[in-house]
């Protein structure tokens, strides 16, 4: 289609406006204009919260400076207006694991406007809401995964995973679970969660408040082949010294701190490795092998004990339960 300057567009959005300090969150028609070239327009139809939005929720400097701010990194919809020769009106795509939503309006819309180079074809066979049910949380587990198996971690040593309950780390749980290794599952509501998190595939759930309680010694017993660390601080530092010889920690999340005191020991003695993961710089080529693994799981079951799913006219409310870290897993909302 023709490039269309004075593109006009209602959008109803979820905003992030803040005031002395303060923010609030609230419904708000918007209009989309100035469509640029090689952008299109998603008539969204299932978006979702991951953790960067809830730092954005949270007025962090580092993400977000301009407010009022729509949030959101993740959607499925349907093409509907394109300036770019990649997408055709009515194609089904997907937004998933790229850097949108923080320096331009995000994916918490019925409509949303992005550069076409952000944006990937849905194939035909699958369901539009399953990437959404995965969403950049499930990408993100699937990168650390990889790790795991690349490294060729020992099966008969469990796999920790810090920040069970959440997006990244329930993902970690179930995939995990059906590749065949022993999880232990660290979260800080053991009563809210453990159920739960057995019935993805934890063989063992624990509190990960327990590493901040650790003897200040330089090395732990060895207890876990891998970690999936999405909580950071003392957290990281402390579980690191539980890693077997040749272990790997996978620093994922910093829910608790950027910051953390390491001991070099673990690597020095017991030739541990420490790797970050960061979805959104994934090239094209391990980023298909990685959406190629995920639509394996897209006829799984238990599926839908890993996602809540909501109305997007109750985004507002969501978001704010979310704010105060009441929810577990993916949040989802349909429009």
């Amino acid at each position: 289609m023709k490039y269309c300057k004075n593109f006009k567009l209602s959008k109803r959005s979820l905003v992030i406006e803040k005031k002395n300090n303060n923010y609030n969150y609230s419904k708000k028609k918007l209009i989309l204009k100035d469509l640029k070239k090689d952008e299109v327009i998603i008539k969204v139809k299932f978006n979702s919260f991951n953790y960067k939005d809830i730092l954005v929720g949270k007025g962090n400097p580092g993400l977000v400076r301009s407010y009022p701010h729509v949030p959101g990194i993740d959607c499925t919809g349907i093409i509907c207006y394109s300036n770019s020769k990649k997408f055709k009106l009515r194609d089904k795509v997907m937004v998933i694991a790229k850097p949108v939503g923080i320096n331009s309006p995000g994916t918490m819309s019925n409509y949303f406007a992005v550069s076409s180079k952000f944006v990937e074809k849905i194939p035909s066979n699958i369901n539009i809401k399953l990437p959404i049910i995965f969403g950049t949380a499930g990408f993100t587990a699937m990168l650390a995964i990889n790790q795991i198996k690349n490294l060729k971690v020992n099966k008969k040593y469990p796999i920790l995973i810090t920040g069970a309950s959440g997006g990244v780390g329930l993902f970690s749980v179930f995939i995990l679970n059906k590749l065949g290794y022993k999880i232990t599952a660290a979260t800080t509501n053991i009563k809210k969660n453990k159920k739960k998190l057995k019935l993805i595939g934890a063989k063992e759930v624990i509190n990960y408040e327990t590493f901040d309680k650790s003897i200040n010694l330089p090395l732990l017993k060895k207890k876990y082949g891998a970690i999936i660390d999405n909580i950071g601080g003392s957290i990281l530092a402390n579980s690191l010294k539980t890693l077997h010889l040749n272990g790997v920690l996978i620093s994922i999340g910093n829910i608790r701190s950027n910051h953390s005191m390491i001991n070099i020991l673990p690597f020095l003695l017991r030739q541990v490795r420490l790797v970050g993961i960061n979805a959104e710089s994934t090239n094209h080529l391990i980023r298909n092998k990685i959406v190629k693994n995920i639509f394996k799981y897209s006829k799984d079951k238990n599926l839908i004990n890993l996602y809540t799913e909501y109305k997007f006219s109750s985004s507002s409310k969501i978001f704010k339960q979310i704010l105060k870290n009441n929810y577990f897993g993916r949040v989802i909302f349909k429009i």
